[in-house]
């Protein structure tokens, strides 16, 4: 049997052995360095989903300190950017404003054509959006109203001049489960509906959204656009594919591949 100093002394080794052991791994852990966060980076234009090679960037993204989208840059060609857009953002993360600039210099007052606003209420829900010129001319606006906190309809006022009535609305519907399936868009005078905007989710991802030009959805000539999602396995959309219908003005179709840092 062993004497009890013998016993305490052999737990206060095996006590102390314990405590370095979890000193070195809290040590350890603190020079693990968190993975980067995996941010959009470029969106990339293809002729088909199969074609190997991209047609073009079609988008750009970077981003400030916070891990807040800073700059857009759109391409169209393989010149290089056709436009930049530079977001700012209030001291409580908000965005106030974006900055649209012609070309690739942002910093050539000239180049600047577009500025959007955005204004939000004491909740921190979007109430307003301004669209103006370089000269301050307001060619849009765009109002936000919500019920039991979502939204529920946007007014679209298309000149600066004071408008009694929108020039258009939407109005959104929503499931059970709280996504917005329906969008109705309504001219503001007749507030008659002229297009239908359907969403279909799938495990709370938005996997397809079908636009009509009117009510009959079963009748393939009444389809505008439709677009495809693909998300990998944690949810970050890949690939969308956008599909002209019979009733749409545009030509062609396009597949565009989501590309994140660290890809």
């Amino acid at each position: 049997m062993l004497h009890k100093r013998q016993i305490m002394k052999t737990n206060f080794t095996f006590g102390l052995a314990c405590l370095i052991f979890m000193v070195l791994l809290s040590c350890h852990k603190e020079k693990v360095v968190p993975p980067e966060p995996v941010r959009l980076k470029q969106v990339l234009m293809y002729g088909s989903l199969n074609a190997r090679e991209p047609m073009r960037i079609e988008e750009q993204y970077e981003y400030n300190d916070l891990g807040q989208i800073s700059k857009i840059s759109y391409f169209y060609y393989d010149t290089g950017p056709l436009e930049n857009a530079l977001y700012d953002y209030n001291s409580i993360g908000q965005l106030i404003k974006i900055k649209h600039y012609y070309g690739n210099d942002t910093l050539l007052e000239t180049a600047l054509y577009q500025i959007n606003s955005f204004t939000y209420s004491d909740k921190g829900k979007k109430i307003k959006e301004t669209i103006a010129q370089r000269d301050g001319f307001v060619k849009e606006q765009n109002l936000f109203f919500y019920t039991e906190g979502r939204l529920a309809r946007i007014d679209n006022y298309s000149t600066g001049d004071h408008q009694s009535e929108p020039r258009m609305y939407t109005l959104f519907e929503y499931d059970e489960y709280g996504l917005p399936v329906r969008e109705v868009l309504y001219w503001g005078i007749t507030n008659v509906p002229f297009k239908w905007t359907i969403h279909t989710f799938s495990n709370g991802l938005n996997v397809k959204t079908v636009i009509y030009k009117d009510l009959n959805f079963e009748d393939p000539e009444n389809v505008i656009r439709v677009f495809k999602r693909t998300y990998d396995a944690n949810k970050k959309l890949k690939i969308l594919e956008i599909n002209q219908g019979a009733a749409s003005s545009s030509v062609g179709n396009f597949v565009y591949r989501y590309k994140y840092s660290g890809e």
